[in-house]
């Protein structure tokens, strides 16, 4: 990533954060092609630390101070910056990234050089990587070889292979397919339903497996059950048709979102819970409808009963009924007579 890290200072790439703190759009690939780029320097993440755990905090601070210096953060709907708060969040995102892309160039590098049959010292040797500095390689190939980490492998082994449904997304991210989704939908937000059934289709229409086949049918089987699209309730985690279907999540787990840090989000929902887009536009449409009324037919009827008085606009018949009390005949012609 030449682009990014040979950025002139004080210029950095924009990257669009949706309701869930994940970055979006296009330059989102970037932030996270950049990240794997960083990980991958012995200076900046050390692989000779176990686990990301006991990686020092001033290395992960270094880290994402670099990241402020190449990024900068915004809503997606909007072109000013993000709040404090909302960035401790984006920051729990970036170091969650880092640690998944740390642990893979380590699993990378275990794949290109590891032996058991091997010494430390030939094994090391095996290694031409110009990034990887060596003395940190050696501590991770004693750890490598050690009876612990042996025995850990094999577990990883054991749990990967029992994966039943798995996705077939290839490099796309969830919060990528859920932006594809929304922008095929005309801006309706996806539900977790929606996203698993396009992470396990494949590109020929086919589903991944016969076990993520019986899940799609079932899913589609909801949905004929209830109506045809899921109301306001159902973006609730907890009690949408994906929930349905697969049961209850497991604690600090949630699907077909990608990476959540929030404890509300993982709790009941995003963070700022999607409204049916469908029911918000259909409202616009009446409060515009409504206005175009009141211009059109109301107003010329008030202005032709009585010439004398001065009507309101708009705007301030609104804020003279938005009040506690359900305004009535009287007290609206009270507001218009005390404006003459």
């Amino acid at each position: 990533m030449p682009d990014i890290w040979e950025l002139p200072e004080g210029q950095r790439v924009n990257v669009k954060i949706n309701n869930l703190y994940q970055p979006v759009g296009e330059e989102s690939t970037c932030l996270c092609r950049f990240i794997g780029t960083m990980v991958r320097k012995a200076e900046f993440a050390p692989i000779s630390y176990l686990n990301w755990h006991e990686m020092p905090n001033n290395k992960k601070e270094e880290m994402w101070s670099t990241i402020e210096l190449k990024f900068q953060f915004q809503l997606f709907d909007s072109e000013e910056g993000i709040d404090e708060a909302t960035l401790k969040h984006v920051k729990k995102w970036v170091l969650s990234d880092m640690n998944t892309k740390w642990r893979q160039w380590k699993n990378e590098l275990k794949s290109q050089i590891f032996d058991e049959n091997q010494t430390v010292e030939q094994i090391v040797e095996n290694c031409k990587d110009p990034r990887v500095n060596l003395d940190q390689l050696k501590t991770l190939v004693e750890y490598w070889l050690s009876s612990k980490a042996m025995e850990q492998s094999a577990t990883n082994r054991s749990n990967r292979s029992k994966l039943s449904e798995p996705h077939c997304t290839g490099t796309r991210s969830f919060p990528k397919i859920v932006e594809d989704l929304t922008a095929e939908s005309n801006g309706i937000p996806p539900t977790r339903a929606d996203v698993y059934v396009r992470s396990r289709t494949r590109k020929d229409g086919s589903i991944v497996n016969s076990r993520a086949a019986v899940v799609v049918e079932r899913i589609q089987e909801k949905r004929n059950e209830s109506s045809s699209s899921e109301n306001l309730s159902q973006t609730l985690w907890s009690n949408d048709v994906f929930a349905q279907v697969k049961g209850p999540k497991r604690r600090g787990r949630v699907r077909c979102v990608g990476a959540v840090h929030t404890r509300s989000s993982q709790e009941s929902g995003p963070s700022q819970p999607v409204q049916n887009t469908k029911e918000v536009e259909g409202l616009k449409s009446k409060v515009a409808k409504l206005e175009k009324l009141f211009e059109t037919c109301f107003l010329p009827y008030f202005q032709q009963q009585r010439p004398d008085l001065h009507v309101p606009d708009m705007d301030a018949l609104l804020r003279m009924v938005d009040t506690d009390a359900t305004p009535d005949a009287g007290s609206a012609s009270a507001a218009i007579n005390s404006t003459s």
